[in-house]
């Protein structure tokens, strides 16, 4: 059953609808600049995106002999300059932390001077499905490549981003992948893998078939280090870390057998078997489809929603699960449907802190200092606007665990979760502190 397109008029509270849902806010510039513009075309555009064309700089610094010296703080990098090809520096915590730093602000930069595309919201949805905590890796330049690969591939191939995601230095550091060896398997990502990512809480799969994912993920490792040289981070393969064995899995799998392998490639071989049987599932696209359902639609899914939207959606996902676009493909879907732009499913969700506070900045038409003569105080803007976002609720790097921010996974509230007697309070007072600057 393919997904019904919507068929009605598009006119500006449509748009309105729409945009708020693939941006954070709609200002009035945007909205005019779509203007008279069919449905298709506007989705076109917004799904047109590309990789930002700016890098974090550094705008840190430390005291050296009680003067600002920004060479006594990561010297290798000059202030205004990008660190994100220099090699990491994590021998010195300070230096890590002005890098960190440096990221938030750029990346709230990013998310207020946005494209008029779908880039940044699809970016954050990416970063609660496959959520990583800063708290638990603070590392720049592990973060600066965990963004890129999920910008890169934010309207991609589903099943390629799994690949990559499971071997990104950032997400072997989080979820112990570095420590996933024959002699003591870690079934940490592996779990996540079935439960989180790919197909969901009740999705079926076993704790056998987490026991045998955990051993085919063995032998991944990263370096930040060659010898005693610091250089970019990498991953890397030790097939004498990887268990050769056979993996025996579940019913719910068919008792499919991935065969142990030895060897260099023994590892990509083993986990493109392993994603292959996952995403083979029809249970796979079902979850995920009602994860961006969640995100852009509304919380609560009924079972008109089941039917309408989610099940034939779920249909598109599977019929182009081997194009390099499939994300795009099935976004357009969503956003072109008709049950997308259903009464009901208009003005229904409580806004997120980011939709929120991002989305005021934007409609407010917050000028910032120039990055080429004030980088400092523009950096510094756009982490007061990170930090307001924190107080309300959502720290934008730190959800509260691996499950991404409870109002697009938490049952029976959802988005109402953003919205308790603290956060109320908190919203009050960004949106007077907003208005009042």
């Amino acid at each position: 059953m393919p997904v019904t397109p919507y068929s009605g008029s598009f006119g500006r509270e449509e748009l309105k609808h729409l945009l708020r849902r693939a941006m954070f806010g709609a200002t009035n510039a945007d909205l005019n600049h779509f203007a008279g513009q069919s449905l298709n075309q506007v989705v076109t555009a917004l799904l047109n995106t590309s990789m930002p064309t700016s890098v974090p700089l550094k705008n840190y610094w430390a005291m050296n002999g009680g003067q600002r010296d920004p060479n006594a703080m990561d010297p290798g990098v000059p202030f205004g300059s990008t660190w994100v090809t220099t090699p990491n520096v994590v021998a010195s915590v300070n230096a890590n932390v002005g890098r960190m730093y440096s990221f938030f602000s750029w990346t709230v930069g990013q998310m207020i001077h946005q494209d008029r595309t779908i880039h940044e919201k699809m970016r954050l949805f990416w970063y609660n499905h496959l959520a990583v905590q800063v708290s638990v890796v603070f590392n720049g330049l592990l973060w600066w490549r965990y963004d890129q690969l999920l910008r890169q591939q934010s309207l991609g191939n589903f099943r390629q981003l799994m690949f990559d995601i499971s071997i990104d230095p950032c997400m072997l550091e989080f979820l112990n992948g570095d420590l996933n060896m024959a002699s003591a398997p870690d079934e940490n990502y592996a779990r996540e893998l079935m439960e989180l990512y790919t197909l969901g809480v009740d999705g079926g799969y076993t704790e056998q078939d987490v026991q045998a994912a955990a051993r085919v993920l063995t032998g991944w490792n990263f370096r930040e280090y060659n010898g005693p040289t610091p250089i970019m981070p990498e991953s890397y393969f030790t097939a004498g870390n990887h268990t050769t064995a056979n993996k025996q899995f579940s019913s719910f799998f068919n008792n499919a057998v991935i065969q142990g392998q030895s060897g260099d490639n023994a590892g990509a071989t083993e986990l493109n078997a392993l994603l292959d049987m996952i995403c083979g599932k029809e249970e796979c696209s079902l979850f995920i489809c009602r994860q961006l359902y969640r995100f852009f639609v509304h919380g609560q899914i009924s079972p008109e929603a089941e039917a309408e939207l989610i099940v034939p959606l779920a249909e598109v996902f599977r019929a182009n699960s081997g194009a390099a676009d499939q994300m795009e493909i099935v976004m357009r879907a969503l956003l072109t449907s008709a049950h997308f732009f259903n009464a009901d499913n208009r003005a229904c969700m409580m806004m997120s802190p980011a939709d929120i506070v991002i989305g005021m900045v934007r409609k407010l038409k917050y000028t910032f200092p120039s990055e080429s003569t004030h980088l400092e105080a523009r950096y510094r803007m756009f982490l007061d606007i990170y930090y307001i976002c924190v107080n309300c609720e959502q720290n934008l790097f730190d959800p509260p665990n691996v499950a991404g921010w409870p109002a697009y996974h938490q049952s029976p509230l959802f988005d109402e979760i953003w919205v308790d007697s603290a956060a109320y309070a908190a919203r009050n007072f960004a949106v007077q502190g907003l208005i009042g600057q």
